[in-house]
């Protein structure tokens, strides 16, 4: 769970109900900038995807190797159409689903990255890759969940950028996949609480008594758009509870 806290002004607060729940926005749709744009892609993998998915990587021999990165995408289209032709004829019917991220080598070869889940096994998600290298591991989530697989995922965005001459999405997913929540609260807090929270941010006791279902993974002063300085902290869910990857957007 993200949680984000900033003070929106009075004329912006009147009139607002507390509790509105939406899904959040994609990065294309609301353009956010670099870092919310990754950190978008992190929640949307933790709202989809746990330790009985795979990641997969898929490389190309020579004699295989895409023209264009429009080329690879035709490519990797049709190999999904025969995983999920294969995954409807298994006898575990999860509906398969996936994120795939494009990226060039040093040497400008393409290859790409993708998070699956689905109801075949390792081997048969290998073997219906023909045209070079692929290999298909567990996701294997730690205290942070699989932020440091996104984080992997996402590197070197500008430089395949570069490459292509133009701006390329971060990366491509199948329609299935279930956006992340944010809660909007307008008005949890008074101005006593706000000044001290910013005042004394860092200070883990604060978080501990309002979420104490939740472990701190990560606190920090960031820049808002719009409203100055915010305060963001990261969560995990404490023992093993349900998994929840909402993002809650706390305004004041």
């Amino acid at each position: 769970m993200d949680v984000s806290i900033y003070n929106m002004p009075y004329c912006q607060k009147k009139n607002t109900k507390r509790n509105r729940k939406r899904a959040v926005s994609s990065p294309k749709q609301k353009n956010l900038n670099d870092k919310n744009a990754k950190r978008y892609f992190r929640q949307l993998v933790h709202t989809n995807f746990s330790e009985r998915g795979y990641h997969l990587t898929l490389t190309y021999s020579d004699n295989n190797l895409p023209q264009s990165l429009e080329d690879a995408k035709r490519i990797t289209d049709n190999y999904i159409r025969r995983l999920r032709n294969r995954n409807n004829k298994v006898k575990d019917n999860r509906p398969l689903k996936y994120i795939i991220v494009d990226e060039f080598s040093p040497k400008g070869r393409i290859h790409h990255h993708i998070i699956i889940d689905c109801g075949l096994s390792r081997d048969e998600i290998e073997k219906l890759w023909s045209l070079g290298y692929a290999n298909c591991d567990r996701l294997q989530p730690d205290e942070q969940g699989l932020a440091k697989l996104c984080e992997y995922m996402q590197k070197g965005k500008e430089d395949r950028d570069a490459k292509e001459g133009k701006a390329t999405r971060r990366w491509r997913a199948s329609k299935n996949l279930k956006k992340p929540v944010q809660i909007i609260n307008d008005n949890k807090y008074n101005n006593r609480k706000l000044n001290r929270i910013f005042s004394d941010f860092e200070n883990k006791d604060i978080w501990r008594k309002m979420y104490p279902n939740w472990e701190i993974i990560e606190i920090a002063i960031e820049a808002n758009e719009y409203f100055g300085q915010s305060v963001y902290i990261k969560f995990r869910r404490r023992g093993n509870g349900k998994r929840e990857s909402n993002k809650n957007l706390e305004r004041l």
